[in-house]
């Protein structure tokens, strides 16, 4: 392809001249291409949706086509060689024995913004690693094209040019194919260097226990798109490309007021039940935060039987028994709800605040619009937003994956989002980002090994064990540890 030459020196300036459409003059001590600098290092508009602005250059490069630094995922230093024994804090030995419960992470499955991100610690400001959902709007949104010598520096890799026409929007351009005349390197782009390890650029978010989201470059296609999502052991060196966003998402996008510190939505609901804006232990909506198994307080590293405060097995139960062939010896106590102080919610959050009983948590389900959403607030997180209905015929009106949604509701409308936890179980997290479990305070009458608990993936929200949508609620082991979201009235 033919490429007008643009001097090049430094992704790190701020102070080169522009000259007013962006692109910089032949003796600018800057890159081809800049809209703006933030601390010191260039970003460019590429016309996005979400309004995120990409990095000019890799972390750890002064040119776009120096690779930069490699980075395993959540790390923020660069090493020699890297493994599962010293990756972090060294405490995991396999892709078995791993999982964000195990490592200084805790729990931690999204970390754009933190002290594990690369691009946060190593430049500052505004700049972080790109969300999942953000790597998918590159490759939707832009325009693709392969280069064997970006810029006449022998290095290969894909110039993402803003797209001119929505018939070029994700359109590649591969190696030996002819890329439009129309697009230059005087025109808005970045360059993404293929840079090693099969060509891959870190996500902010977690995959599963062993592995974290990536984007993929090859320079055609094969079985696969040759740019595509992929995932990559956590411990692997891979490229990181920061991002700004000049439409910052709110921490939490609604809420009504606060009660004892924290927030809760005002959903209008019959009983006047109010329903926190996050999960016990989570400080935004888009965080799983704790789990609990039902009748426990704090959290741990294993849920089973054997260490399961009130019963060793389904027939050993302790306390909140009301029949006698599931307690130990015959026990029976007739208790359906949880005392206070065995409640998640009040013993963690104090005032007001409770596990959900059954009735309230039907009440949600019956009476709220419920929409499921692959990236709320764009966080890259599954679930559903429950939103306060608008209309009769909206109550109760589930909305799942692949649907369309009013458009009358939006983020800036009375909601609670619910992401899709998943349950831990053993030593493992489980159907993380395809389901949620949220506990109740009330015990299965029928079962008393069971507790009530409301479930969701991205198909239904349903009782769980029973395959019929009439209630939102189901049923589930005691000792699992699930998710509470806390009420008051």
């Amino acid at each position: 392809m033919s490429l007008s030459f643009v001097a090049f020196a430094s992704c790190e300036d701020k102070d080169s001249p522009n000259d007013g459409n962006g692109s910089m003059s032949e003796n600018s001590s800057s890159v081809s291409y800049s809209s703006g600098t933030e601390e010191g290092h260039v970003y460019v508009d590429l016309g996005l949706p979400s309004g995120t602005l990409w990095a000019a250059c890799n972390i750890g490069a002064a040119k776009p086509w120096d690779y930069g630094n490699y980075y395993a995922w959540g790390e923020t230093t660069i090493r020699d060689v890297t493994s599962w024994h010293n990756y972090l804090d060294g405490n995991m030995l396999n892709d078995d024995d791993c999982g964000t419960d195990k490592d200084l992470l805790n729990g931690v499955r999204d970390i754009a913004g933190t002290s594990y991100d690369a691009a946060k610690t190593n430049w500052g400001g505004k700049w972080r690693m790109p969300t999942l959902d953000e790597l998918n709007e590159l490759s939707n949104q832009c325009y693709w094209v392969w280069t064997e010598s970006y810029n006449g520096s022998n290095v290969k890799g894909y110039i993402v040019y803003k797209a001119k026409s929505s018939s070029d929007k994700g359109k590649r351009i591969y190696v030996g194919n002819t890329p439009s005349s129309l697009y230059s390197l005087s025109d808005a782009h970045i360059f993404l260097p293929l840079t090693g390890w099969k060509y891959q650029y870190w996500s902010s978010f977690l995959c599963s226990s062993a592995y974290a989201y990536c984007l993929a470059l090859f320079s055609e296609a094969g079985s696969l798109d040759g740019v595509w999502l992929d995932e990559s052991k956590r411990f692997y060196m891979l490229s990181v490309r920061a991002v700004i966003n000049k439409n910052v998402p709110a921490t939490s996008t609604y809420k009504s007021g606060t009660e004892n510190g924290y927030d809760y939505v005002d959903l209008g609901l019959p009983s006047g039940t109010k329903w926190a804006t996050a999960n016990v232990g989570a400080s935004k909506p888009q965080d799983y935060g704790n789990y609990y198994a039902w009748g426990e307080t704090t959290t741990k590293e294993t849920y089973n039987w054997s260490n399961y405060k009130y019963g060793s097995d389904y027939n050993q139960l302790t306390k909140y028994c009301n029949n006698s062939y599931y307690g130990k010896d015959g026990f029976t106590d007739s208790k359906t709800t949880l005392d206070l102080s065995d409640d998640a919610a009040y013993v963690n959050w104090g005032g007001k605040w409770r596990m959900p009983t059954k009735t309230q948590q039907k009440e949600l389900y019956n009476e709220c619009y419920w929409v499921f959403t692959n990236s709320y607030n764009l966080s890259g997180v599954e679930g559903y937003i429950v939103y306060k209905a608008k209309t009769s015929s909206d109550k109760g009106k589930k909305i799942y994956d692949g649907e369309t949604p009013s458009s009358s509701y939006t983020l800036s409308d009375a909601h609670i989002f619910l992401p899709a936890a998943g349950y831990r179980i053993d030593g493992y997290l489980d159907y993380a980002r395809e389901d949620g479990y949220y506990w109740s305070s009330s015990l299965d009458s029928d079962i008393s090994f069971h507790a009530w608990a409301i479930y969701f993936n991205l198909y239904y929200v349903h009782e769980e064990h029973r395959n019929i949508d009439t209630g939102g609620d189901g049923d589930e082991m005691r000792y699992y540890g699930q998710s509470v979201r806390a009420v008051f009235k």
